[in-house]
């Protein structure tokens, strides 16, 4: 095979790649999924829970946010993509960036993230176990939020937008 048909070959190659993780970063969270989250969150929202050791009452429902869910798909691509899990990302970005990037304006956010589970349910359920993800679950100033996953990085995303 010649020098410039294994060029040829490998950089076609190098282009599908390409173009499979783009069109897979646009996939966000389906429907059901996001019926799940919502229905999770909003329950113990709605019934109260215990965060640690912190009883949390009962606060209003919370509405999925488009942009919000954008914004912690492209949470979970960074921390895949760069093999890494922290609020932070390696180049010192955080969530106030990513928002202030797509023009979401805000009175307060909040994030949380994890690594591992494998189905909303088991993602939910482990951070509502958690005490400071439980918090800002229950944070009655949160009116909005979105999430997603990326491999088995979760971003949940939280806020009060100005609008």
């Amino acid at each position: 095979m010649s020098l410039l048909m294994q060029y040829l070959i490998a950089l076609s190659m190098l282009t599908l790649s390409s173009a499979c993780e783009a069109q897979s970063i646009e996939n966000l969270m389906n429907s059901r999924d996001k019926r799940e989250m919502t229905r999770l969150v909003n329950q113990a929202r709605k019934q109260g829970v215990y965060c640690g050791k912190t009883w949390k009452k009962p606060v209003g429902a919370i509405k999925w946010d488009d942009q919000l869910e954008k914004s912690a798909l492209d949470k979970s691509y960074d921390m895949y993509k760069n093999n890494y899990f922290a609020h932070s990302s390696p180049d010192g970005k955080n969530l106030s960036d990513r928002l202030k990037k797509i023009n979401y304006a805000w009175w307060t956010i909040g994030e949380n993230l994890a690594k591992g589970p494998t189905s909303v349910k088991q993602t939910v359920e482990n951070w509502l176990k958690s005490e400071g993800h439980c918090i800002n679950i229950m944070k009655p100033e949160y009116t909005h939020f979105g999430a997603a996953h990326y491999g088995d990085y979760w971003t949940q995303v939280f806020a009060k937008p100005k609008k």
